[in-house]
């Protein structure tokens, strides 16, 4: 597991990336501290608790107080954790953007998850490069 506090002007976010199984004690803290409602504890929970769990995530963002909970699963491959990383900063950088008022298809998220994703590149690397090496170890490639 990995957490990684990110500053965005006056917004906080922290990226969990669980790749092997869910933490959710950690997560619940995260989001306790977020101030996430029950609803959110809740859905978190039935994310972290469901039968297909592979290749998911979640965010939760409160914008009142700009801050974020960004969550990345259980996954099967490198491969799907980058699918995975990008689909939830996808969320992260479009509730940033739309609290500052600027379009959605403009230049700022774009730029917001390009700058996200190189803060966290070396660790997405080095979880994807092990999966990959776990996968390839154990399984024959044909």
């Amino acid at each position: 597991m990995y957490r990684h506090k990110v500053h965005i002007n006056e917004w906080d976010a922290e990226y969990i990336i669980t790749p092997h199984h869910y933490d959710s004690d950690v997560i619940l803290e995260s989001l306790r501290n977020a101030r996430a409602p029950r609803h959110a504890v809740r859905s978190a929970m039935e994310i972290m608790d469901g039968l297909g769990f592979l290749n998911t995530g979640f965010t939760y963002v409160n914008t009142r107080r700009r801050k974020a909970v960004v969550v990345i699963g259980p996954v099967s491959s490198m491969q799907e954790l980058i699918n995975t990383f990008i689909h939830e900063t996808y969320h992260l950088a479009v509730s940033i953007t739309e609290s500052y008022g600027y379009d959605l298809s403009g230049e700022v998220p774009a730029y917001l998850i390009g700058d996200l994703a190189r803060e966290l590149a070396d660790v997405i690397c080095t979880f994807g490069c092990d999966l990959y090496e776990y996968a390839t170890e154990t399984q024959p490639i044909s």
